[in-house]
């Protein structure tokens, strides 16, 4: 839960004969400060299916964090500290921006751990036993300024395949492609994960586990990609990299909160494994962790179900922190708007099927016209059923006319009325739980009535005649339009529009430069054969 954020949470574990669903949340660097894009992306969403299955009365444990990476080393460069120091800054101000968010982890850990070393250790060692690591020779980059081979995430370059600027040596955040930097000198050897043999039995996973637990389609999408163009395979150096032991970090995080996590993660008949993740993240979570657990050889508990998403983007480009465009966790709560209100918008507006968009007069619009004026419109299509049972009740209440004087003539049915609505108000408040955690709490307030778990059937009677109920309180209450205005200059509005415009001439002139190096590609050879015959 919450609270798990800073203390020691309730010890969880599988029960025989009941559902039990293990949830991950995409391991969000510790070394920089979330937008909403972080959140939406995973966090969020793996919160409202958590919160969701607990309302079902599942046995349910969602953990996340992470800490290791390339990416953690150099923001330490960047700010003059060691890489734990930053780790400890950061943690704790990820871990105040979810709690403000309410997300509901069972257990929000750390990485730095003797169990994550163990684990990771213990899984190299199983692979190598088993005859799927291999020690090759690699060329890497070298620093001489740091007397050091980088990183591949140091290096930085156009990326081979789409051509974006600022593509990393090991991934690039615009399309997504692996990547592998280059070097021309300086050999090094590094163990290879042979997963070109592991991918028959990666292959027969993945079918099995698209079909039962029905994946997203960009997860699908990108994991069929992969495994058609024939897996190779993965380099691993003997300090170990980020791709082969973030994921990792689920298990051994669970192994903080018990120690009998196995129960959990090497348990395939009676645990779900859920996994939330954007999807240049895909093939971490689709291919390269189950590719390791089946290289055990050992009764994992594989992924059941992949929910991964496209980008958000802000007010049209990219958050950065840097050139402060976009809003980011700890600045959220500074707009004063509560933080349901940004998980429903985060939520209405999730990228599941493509790219969408934060804008601020949408915000203040779903705020005032929806949440304030309706509140059954909310969330779209995720909940689509609320909707119609709201709808459902509002024609109830006006083909009644509940009013005073349908109390004065004909009270049995305005009773009656007054009854079924409350009952309406209390169900409602039981489905927008897992969305709108907050709201949720003040209508159980108002009604003085207990939390309802989501219901298989509903029968309008968990509110008695002669309940009492609360004093009626305001659930949201308007944003002013003129605060879009100061929002977009506090939060690089401006800054994202010439930002855009950069972006945009830049690949105008990669465009014009590679037209012309193919007319020069043409052009030449003509010339040259003109020569030859004179």
């Amino acid at each position: 839960m919450v609270e798990a954020l800073s203390s020691v949470p309730t010890q969880v574990l599988p029960r025989n004969g009941q559902r039990n669903v293990l949830i991950t949340s995409a391991l969000p660097d510790v070394n920089n400060v979330p937008h909403l894009g972080n959140i939406i992306g995973s966090l969020l969403s793996a919160d409202v299916f958590a919160r969701y299955c607990r309302e079902r009365g599942l046995n349910t444990l969602y953990v996340c964090t992470d800490e290791y990476g390339t990416t953690t080393e150099a923001r330490a460069l960047i700010e003059n500290v060691t890489p734990q120091e930053l780790c400890d800054n950061y943690h704790t101000i990820h871990a105040n921006v979810y709690k403000w968010f309410n997300i509901s982890f069972d257990i929000f850990g750390r990485t730095n751990t003797k169990l994550q070393t163990s684990i990771t250790q213990d899984i190299f060692l199983k692979l190598h036993q088993n005859g799927f690591l291999q020690e090759r020779l690699t060329t890497q980059l070298y620093c001489q300024k740091h007397s050091a081979f980088l990183a591949d995430r140091f290096v930085e370059g156009d990326c081979p395949v789409c051509n974006s600027s600022g593509a990393r040596g090991d991934q690039c955040d615009f399309c997504g492609t692996i990547l592998d930097s280059l070097d021309l000198k300086n050999p090094q050897k590094h163990i290879f994960i042979e997963l070109d043999q592991l991918q028959p039995e990666i292959d027969t996973f993945f079918q099995k586990s698209v079909a039962k637990g029905a994946w997203s389609e960009n997860g699908k999408d990108i994991t069929s990609a992969w495994l058609k163009e024939c897996l190779q395979p993965r380099y691993e150096a003997k300090v170990i990299y980020p791709w082969f032991d973030a994921c990792i970090g689920y298990v051994s995080i669970t192994a903080c909160h018990t120690d009998q996590w196995r129960q959990w993660w090497q348990n395939p008949d009676n645990v779900e494994l859920y996994q939330f993740i954007g999807k240049d993240n895909v093939i971490f979570h689709s291919v390269m962790f189950p590719g390791t657990q089946i290289g055990t050889q050992e009764p994992w508990t594989k992924i059941h179900h992949l929910s991964t998403t496209d980008y958000l983007t802000y007010e049209g480009g990219k958050f950065s922190k840097s050139r402060g465009i976009g809003v980011f966790g700890d600045s959220a709560q500074n707009t004063g708007v509560p933080s349901d209100v940004w998980r429903y918008y985060l939520l209405s507006h999730r990228p599941e099927t493509g790219d969408t968009e934060f804008n601020w007069d949408s915000f203040i619009s779903a705020n005032n016209n929806v949440l304030l004026k309706n509140l059954g419109n909310f969330l779209r299509h995720e909940i689509a059923v609320v909707l119609q049972i709201s709808q459902l009740g509002n024609g109830f209440l006006q083909t009644n006319k509940l009013d005073n004087k349908l109390a004065e003539n004909e009270p049995s049915k305005c009773a009656s009325v007054i009854g079924l609505a409350i009952n309406l108000i209390h169900l409602l408040a039981a489905l927008i739980t897992p969305y709108m955690p907050d709201t949720a709490v003040s209508i159980y307030k108002q009604l003085r009535a207990d939390p309802l778990p989501i219901p298989d059937r509903w029968n309008a009677d968990s509110i008695k005649a002669g309940h009492e109920i609360g004093k009626a309180e305001y659930l949201f209450s308007k944003i002013k339009e003129e605060n879009g205005k100061q929002w977009r200059e506090l939060f690089g509005s401006e800054e994202a529009r010439k930002f855009r415009e950069e972006e945009a001439i830049k690949k105008a002139k990669k465009k014009m430069a590679k037209k012309a190096r193919e007319v020069e590609r043409a052009v030449v050879p003509g010339k040259l054969s003109e020569g030859s015959q004179s």
